[in-house]
């Protein structure tokens, strides 16, 4: 089963589309807010009367469910479904933000200007809000919407589907409403939404290098550069080819100085991920580690980078 975690304003409703199209209706249930008629009646019943994960996700299990899909942070079913289920969509951030208070303008007959929509805090970083940063880097595919048919491609090759491009929920063109200068107002909102960029970036990134590792049919590992505390460099990468751990390379300034085995237990990922029980972590003491260094993690088999690499140490770090 997949679940779309629906970041609003990213393509997401085309992809609710795409997967109603493909799955029997039977098979996609949405969780869209208690308020909202989208929302799957299984779900209102489970999550927002009786408080039941667990009986949704048996439920939806029976149902031989195809797509959960809503507005809901990838934290949310988690638990239940695991990492290899979750996906995503993100977009630029300025972009993203103004395409959303155009569709409050028409659909909510929001009254404030686009200054006063940004600034509110519900506005702000709502990306970042609802993927995890410890996680979206595990998850089975966070796209871009200015990808989006490479996103479908590659989920369709990853999943075993035949979804198609799908294109809705476009702003049509004789709504009244007056045109933004994004030109204006673009450095306020990016200072305002810098966990958002910060993200985007990442996911960026991380999603040439899927499409690169898809062209040269090479495979594609999720991992992540967690943390640098005390000198201590630590991640997790997860295994693609078989449950070998994986043997990663560490680079300080783009000079090898070890490799080490993904194999120590990561606690927060043993119940969300079936790949070696939660094994998949790895740490190493860089008795050198200096201020400013770019400390950086790659899959020593492929030479691929993983998230958060080059990391510039700072003195937090040491």
């Amino acid at each position: 089963m997949i679940v779309f975690t629906h970041i609003p304003k990213t393509a997401g409703t085309s992809l609710r589309w795409a997967f109603a199209k493909y799955f029997d209706q039977n098979r996609c249930f949405y969780d869209y807010g208690v308020s909202s008629e989208v929302t799957s009646s299984v779900v209102n019943e489970f999550i927002y009367q009786e408080g039941d994960h667990w009986g949704l996700y048996k439920t939806l299990k029976e149902s031989h469910g195809g797509v959960l899909a809503g507005h809901f942070a990838a934290n949310k079913y988690l638990s239940l479904f695991g990492l290899d289920s979750m996906v995503s969509i993100v977009r630029d951030p300025v972009e993203r933000v103004l395409s959303e208070y155009y569709h409050f303008k028409i659909h909510h007959n929001y009254q404030g200007s686009f200054t006063e929509f940004y600034h509110e805090e519900r506005f702000v970083n709502r990306q970042s809000k609802l993927l995890n940063k410890k996680i979206w880097p595990l998850m089975a595919l966070v796209g871009i919407t200015e990808a989006y048919d490479e996103t479908i491609e590659y989920m369709n090759k990853h999943f075993g589907l035949q979804l198609e491009v799908i294109n809705t929920n476009v702003r049509p063109d004789n709504a009244n409403i007056q045109e933004v200068n994004l030109c204006e107002e673009r450095k306020a909102i990016e200072k305002l939404n810098l966990d958002d960029i910060n993200l985007y970036a990442a996911v960026n990134e991380q999603f040439k290098l899927r499409m690169n590792a898809q062209s040269l049919g090479r495979p594609f590992y999720r991992g992540m550069l967690d943390s640098i505390k005390k000198k201590v460099i630590q991640g997790s990468v997860l295994p693609v080819v078989n449950d070998d751990p994986v043997e990663v390379e560490i680079l300080i300034n783009d000079q090898s100085v070890a490799i080490v085995n993904a194999n120590e237990i990561r606690h927060h990922l043993k119940g969300i991920s079936s790949i070696r029980g939660g094994y998949v972590g790895f740490s190493y003491l860089a008795e050198d580690l200096k201020e400013d260094d770019l400390v950086s993690c790659r899959v020593r088999s492929t030479n691929q980078l993983i998230v958060n690499s080059p990391y510039r140490a700072t003195t937090l770090n040491l």
